[in-house]
């Protein structure tokens, strides 16, 4: 059986979400918190915040966490596939009868395409 695979190309500025979750008990997210060079053979260290916050009765309870990855242009970031991103999808379903609406795209990686200080362009390739 083939399995469908969508992918966008992004631009992720300094605390920019990356990634959230579509949970409805809970709220998770990855951000971008800037990057930097590590040494000549463009090695840099891209810093990500994730964030993790409780609806419902515990409503207000948010926690985060950084993460570092170190990677060079063109590396894969696999995550949790709970993870990923909504996107507007337009359907058409008959001449006329167009419709739109939000979809979640559970993510399997990002692949870094380029990388500055403040930014980051990069491809998520969803299921």
């Amino acid at each position: 059986m083939e399995v469908n695979q969508y992918m966008w190309c992004k631009t992720g500025y300094l605390g920019n979400n990356i990634l959230c979750s579509n949970n409805k008990s809970s709220l998770s997210k990855i951000i971008f918190g800037g990057a930097s060079k590590l040494d000549q053979d463009e090695n840099w260290r891209l810093n990500f915040i994730f964030v993790e916050g409780y609806l419902g009765k515990n409503k207000g309870n948010f926690y985060s966490s950084n993460m570092e990855v170190k990677v060079k242009k063109g590396d894969k970031i696999r995550f949790e596939n709970y993870l990923g991103i909504t996107e507007k999808i337009n359907v058409e379903y008959s001449a006329g009868d167009d419709r739109s609406y939000s979809r979640f795209f559970p993510v399997k990686y990002i692949k870094i395409l380029s990388i500055q200080t403040d930014s980051i362009r990069y491809e998520v390739h969803c299921k």
